[in-house]
């Protein structure tokens, strides 16, 4: 009985998780072309018909039409699915990890705003600046609702990273965008855990820069959205307080290796 109430939970949960970033879709669509996201629905984007709610249900519909639109029969793109499931993944590790909780929710939240910075970022290789706003607001209600590090942290954490690279971004090492991104990102981590995050979207962004190379879908001098590889390292350091466990991990063993 205790498990199937679990899967039951799990399978609720990871609907919800589908839904919501069902809207997300949505809003990447529209938001860098400045169209309205609160009114108009979603239009098919070989024909333009306007779809109705049966053409969009999350998942479903695609299953009913085949992944095709109903008006006009072309094939949909994958991604907006990739996106939906993602979010169900999502929700689910939260619970996983944080239990039916409010502490769930509000990371959720988190990986809502980061999911918007990720493929806004890709497809226009611009940061929103609203988004590391809401990201910094968040940071600021992190600190009465999870675990985490003490004010002093936080504030070391607003500069501990985006300071190095708003230097960096003199050079084109990075967009002003990311700097906003890891500044934001400080208050919500502490300083441990935002070394972290950026230590994990570099060797992450690294990994991916030499796929390019060497499959030559890049050359060296192209650029591409390392929004995404902050964001994610963002959400790996903050689960669990990960990334400052990390952190802290390491400065005990060199200590120790000093002290011996």
């Amino acid at each position: 009985m205790v498990i199937f109430l679990n899967v039951m939970i799990y399978l609720i949960v990871f609907l919800m998780g589908i839904v919501v970033f069902s809207y997300l879709n949505y809003v990447i669509e529209r938001l860098p072309n400045k169209q309205k996201i609160f009114t108009r629905r979603s239009n098919c984007k070989f024909c333009g018909h306007e779809q109705k709610w049966v053409d969009v249900f999350p998942i479903i519909s695609r299953m009913l039409f085949q992944n095709r639109c109903r008006y006009c029969g072309k094939k949909m793109q994958i991604r907006p699915l990739l996106v939906e499931l993602l979010g169900g993944t999502i929700a689910c590790l939260d619970v996983f990890f944080y239990g039916v909780s409010i502490e769930s929710l509000f990371v959720f939240i988190v990986a809502c705003d980061l999911a918007l910075i990720t493929f806004i970022d890709i497809d226009t290789q611009e940061i929103p600046p609203q988004f590391n706003y809401a990201l910094l607001c968040l940071g600021i209600v992190s600190y009465f609702i999870l675990d985490g590090p003490g004010l002093k942290e936080r504030i070391i954490g607003l500069f501990v990273v985006s300071v190095p690279m708003l230097i960096l971004a003199l050079f084109n090492g990075f967009g002003g965008g990311d700097v906003k991104l890891m500044f934001a990102s400080g208050f919500l981590l502490g300083w441990k855990g935002n070394v972290a995050a950026c230590l994990i979207g570099i060797v992450s962004g690294s990994i991916y820069a030499v796929i390019c190379l060497v499959t030559k879908k890049k050359g060296r001098k192209d650029q591409f959205a390392f929004g995404p590889f902050l964001s994610a390292g963002i959400y790996i350091a903050l689960i669990m307080n990960f990334g400052a466990q990390l952190v802290q991990r390491y400065i005990d063993y060199i200590h120790s290796i000093r002290i011996h």
